[in-house]
């Protein structure tokens, strides 16, 4: 019974490191199952994707071989959770292969179309292909559907800052901070830098006076 085909479901840090796979097991959605089916698929399917995160920030290739056999029984369990699709994507871009990552992320989106992580990560690889203005929107649409994921904004903000919009960036930070990110490191680097660089940009201008 677990293992039939789910219905259609319902409902990563750029400036210095990618925490891509971090928070997915928190993702919810709906199923033809019992409510017991229901509660033990999601158990399982929380356990195995935590540990996929686990695996993932360990950097190694046996921890990858770890969460590629991880996403696979995730696989068996849920064939059309955006989540898994995820997933394999976080891993391939974890092991450098960006094109597959990026058809991953999007079967991600087209298993569901609000599903806001596969959006910020399709914006990670629009930049990592040099494609600003396409980052930009994806980004947006992945803040659109769900203005809490803090780590989309603060890889946003990265996008921004190095295009030069530090005003603009700074902001993204402090929602990011208002989310509950006031621990994420990269969030209080970039803080650190916009800073930093607006009132360099202050003193500058002074300068020209």
């Amino acid at each position: 019974m677990i293992a039939k085909t789910l219905t259609k479901l319902i409902s990563i840090a750029i400036s210095a490191q990618l925490l891509l796979a971090s928070g997915c097991a928190t993702y919810e959605f709906s199923r033809s199952l019992s409510p017991n089916q229901e509660a033990m698929l999601n158990r399982k399917l929380i356990s195995i994707m935590n540990q996929v995160t686990r695996h993932l920030d360990s950097d190694s290739t046996s921890a990858f071989d770890s969460a590629r056999a991880l996403l696979s029984l995730a696989e068996s369990l849920s064939p059309d959770d955006p989540r898994v699709a995820d997933g394999f994507g976080c891993l391939a871009w974890r092991e450098n292969d960006f094109d597959l990552a990026e058809e991953y992320f999007k079967k991600a989106v087209s298993l569901d179309s609000n599903y806001d992580r596969g959006y910020a990560h399709l914006a990670l690889v629009a930049m990592q292909n040099g494609d600003r203005e396409a980052a930009k929107k994806l980004f947006e649409i992945a803040l659109y559907l769900n203005p809490l994921n803090y780590r989309a904004r603060n890889n946003f903000a990265g996008l921004l800052i190095e295009g030069g919009e530090t005003k603009e960036a700074y902001e993204e930070l402090l929602k990011a901070q208002g989310s509950g990110a006031t621990d994420e490191w990269e969030i209080q680097n970039n803080l650190h830098l916009t800073t930093t660089t607006a009132k360099e940009t202050h003193v500058n201008e002074l300068s020209k006076d």
